[in-house]
């Protein structure tokens, strides 16, 4: 596969997990609604604020990296035609720079499973279907931060691999 290949794959891939979450969010957020609607109870009253938490990082990072993929997908191929070096130093510096894509996966998943933990504590900790909704809605959303960045992590660790190829095969030509 040609580099150019790898990264058109690797934006669209973007895009359709930021297009699904936004997806998921809705779906997330018509659920929560007819169950608060016809369902209510202290449970699904105590789920509505992390789950909440949850559908707005779904909605608005899904659509922002929509966008933004987008953008990329439709300016990324011509520039890396435009100035094969320059385009792929810069890649890798967006993912194994000081900030890069790839340093921030240990903070996050780590984020994840406190919430995870958290949630599980709380849910044995506290008394009341209130508490207990709440500390299941904590559960959800560390669940589903662990499971979307997995699926993200793998994406940018094979797209890292194909920069590092680049990157060694733009060295072995100059040579």
């Amino acid at each position: 596969m040609e580099f150019s290949e790898s990264i058109i794959s690797y934006y669209r891939g973007e895009k359709g997990e930021a297009v699904i979450l936004v997806l998921f969010g809705i779906l997330v957020f018509a659920l929560l609604s007819t169950l608060l609607w016809k369902y209510p109870s202290d449970l699904a009253k105590g789920l509505t604020y992390p789950v909440s938490v949850f559908i707005l990082i779904a909605v608005f990072a899904g659509t922002f990296n929509a966008y933004n993929n987008q953008k990329r997908l439709n300016e990324f191929p011509a520039r890396y035609l435009d100035n094969r070096e320059a385009f792929v130093e810069a890649e890798f510096r967006r993912f194994e720079g000081d900030n890069g894509v790839n340093r921030w996966w240990l903070p996050l998943n780590i984020a994840w499973t406190l919430c995870l933990v958290i949630g599980v504590a709380l849910y044995f900790m506290k008394d009341g279907y209130y508490s207990k909704g709440v500390a299941l809605g904590i559960v959800f959303l560390g669940f589903s931060g662990l499971l979307i960045d997995g699926f993200a992590k793998e994406r940018a660790e094979k797209y890292t691999g194909k920069i590092l190829l680049e990157i060694n095969a733009g060295k072995r030509k100059n040579q």
